[in-house]
């Protein structure tokens, strides 16, 4: 999927980083992981692989985007709420850890 421009744009091969989308329902996409390897940190890797999962979705008509991370990840929560996502109130466990939803709404297509 677009994981490879990601890859090229940094340099690296496409199997260093991990992108997990899904389509939920009609109009929602979720995405289920992403990880940048610590030693590409910093370097936009993270912002060209949300922006390839969110073209993702939105040319398959998705209008929300949810996606849930652990407090210790507070680097990854703020990042995401610079990206337009929205802590909500859902909150799980997560193997003793808190799991928090975020959303983020784009206007149909």
């Amino acid at each position: 999927m677009e994981k490879s421009h990601a890859s090229q744009a940094a340099g690296a091969s496409p199997d260093e980083f991990v992108i997990r989308p899904a389509v939920a329902e009609d109009a929602e996409g979720h995405l289920r992981g992403m990880a940048v390897p610590p030693q590409w940190h910093g370097r936009g890797i993270a912002q060209l692989l949300l922006d390839a999962i969110e073209k993702h979705l939105a040319g398959r008509g998705c209008t929300r985007i949810s996606l849930d991370t652990t407090e210790p990840l507070y680097r990854a929560m703020r990042f995401y709420e610079k990206n337009g996502f929205q802590r909500t109130a859902k909150v799980a466990d997560f193997f003793g850890m808190p799991l928090i939803e975020f959303v983020k709404h784009f206007p149909p297509r």
